[in-house]
């Protein structure tokens, strides 16, 4: 499509509501907050603010490559008007493409377009719908500032695309599984500045943690420190996390002492050790055999600082048993689940407040992957360390290399891995050297 041959009122439109979009957002949170105090809907206003946290985590840096998207979506949206009957002619002002009839066609029609043809993915594999109706979310929301086109794209989009997605997932089929890595490898492909984000995250979420806890300190706002200590707990996660991904189950049960039947998961570190190795037994990782995680060099300092210094202070905060056995503290009795041969104490996190956990240190970050999830980031990773290396992939996430070959080794995967090292190597050589340091590279 010609963009210069549209009417220049529209095209004058568009770039009045990319410029709101693309604004400073030192004030944007208050705008909101006073939106709602005004009346208006808080779950409106609150699904805007997620799509611009999706919009701002995938353009960071980027404020041309994000207008250029904003462009591309919006020139989806007027072929398809055109395709309705619409008269690029007569368009003078971007509302009147936000339309349900306009939207729900346009959506229609590329689901019909990618199914129909051999050499499209299938539209819920493809990331291309979901990253247009970002880009009109965003611009229905901060760049109109239009409630009802948002509501319309919200709704659009779980009908026709959140939804059938979702249950796809829930199958639990291999395909299903694809899905998720290629999600995240076009996430990676599309922004590969997520690279470093995601490896640096452990000591992004730490400096922020300290800057929180120093400020509710002065203030002497306990709950504003408990929250700031979450942070810190979020980034010691994290730092588990990147150096081997596990089951959200064995993060929560995590234990730093034995207890009864319950053994220890932290080894004790031997004299002039500066690293942390933790060990879990086969029932516990769902595994065939032990598997063994290794937390060194930046990371091992930050457990240790989470250890000496804010665990204690959370516990003391939180009122929680001193005594705990748990790497993160807290007063649920963990379930049992069926073939578990010991019964864990009590003092562990919910799955829900765990969650909770994950999810604020994710918002802190500007990117959201779920703990499980993290594992085909670290794959995608490794790989742009060692490319082509599916059997080291393997080692880490204790699968098979063939597995590994099937789910990182298409060409999305590839090329996103080859972005990443681009990027590392660009902008953080050293983040490169500590990436081959924390997998023993």
């Amino acid at each position: 499509m010609d963009w210069q041959a549209l009417p220049a009122a529209f095209r004058s439109s568009f770039e009045t509501a990319a410029d709101a979009c693309l604004a400073g957002n030192d004030d944007l949170a208050e705008q909101m907050l006073a939106r709602i105090e005004a009346g208006e809907d808080p779950e409106m206003v609150m699904a805007e603010a997620d799509a611009l946290g999706v919009a701002k985590a995938s353009s960071v840096g980027k404020p041309t490559a994000a207008r250029k998207q904003y462009q591309s979506a919006v020139a989806w949206l007027v072929r398809s008007w055109e395709n309705e009957g619409g008269d690029t002619a007569g368009l003078t002002d971007l509302r009147s493409l936000f339309g349900r009839a306009t939207l729900e066609a346009a959506i229609k029609d590329q689901i019909s377009r990618s199914r129909a043809a051999s050499d499209l993915r299938d539209p819920l594999s493809s990331g291309t719908l979901a990253t247009r109706l970002a880009s009109l979310t965003t611009l229905a929301g901060r760049g109109l500032e239009d409630a009802k086109a948002l509501a319309i794209l919200k709704l659009l989009k779980a009908q026709h695309y959140d939804v059938p997605r979702k249950k796809l997932l829930q199958s639990g089929n291999e395909e299903g599984l694809q899905m998720e890595v290629d999600r995240i490898a076009a996430k990676l492909r599309q922004s590969p500045v997520l690279a470093t984000l995601w490896s640096n995250a452990p000591q992004r979420l730490a400096k922020v943690a300290r800057e929180r806890i120093e400020s509710a300190r002065d203030e002497k706002t306990i709950s504003r420190e408990i929250t700031a200590l979450r942070i810190f707990a979020g980034a010691v996660t994290y730092a588990l996390q990147m150096s081997r991904p596990m089951r959200t189950r064995c993060l929560r049960h995590a234990r730093i002492a034995s207890e009864g039947e319950a053994h220890a998961n932290l080894l004790r570190m031997a004299p002039g050790e500066d690293h942390y190795t933790f060990r879990f037994a086969p029932w516990e990782i769902k595994n065939r055999s032990w598997v063994t995680v290794d937390v060194v060099d930046g990371d091992a300092d930050l457990l240790r600082e989470w250890l000496e210094k804010w665990r204690p202070r959370m516990i003391e905060l939180q009122k929680l048993d001193p005594k705990s056995v748990y790497l993160f503290p807290g007063k649920t009795l963990p379930k049992q689940d069926k073939g578990d041969p010991i019964t864990l104490p009590r003092g562990c996190y919910s799955s829900s407040a765990f969650l909770e956990l994950w999810w604020d240190a994710s918002e802190v970050l500007g990117d959201h992957e779920t703990p499980h999830r993290m594992r085909h980031v670290v794959a995608l990773l490794i790989l742009a360390l060692r490319p082509g290396d599916y059997a080291f992939v393997s080692t880490v996430l204790g699968n098979q290399e063939d597995t590994a070959r099937t789910h990182y080794g298409r060409d999305d995967s590839q090329a996103a891995a080859r972005e990443a090292r681009a990027a590392l190597i660009a902008q953080h050589p050293d983040l490169f050297k500590n990436l081959k340091r924390r997998h023993r590279i």
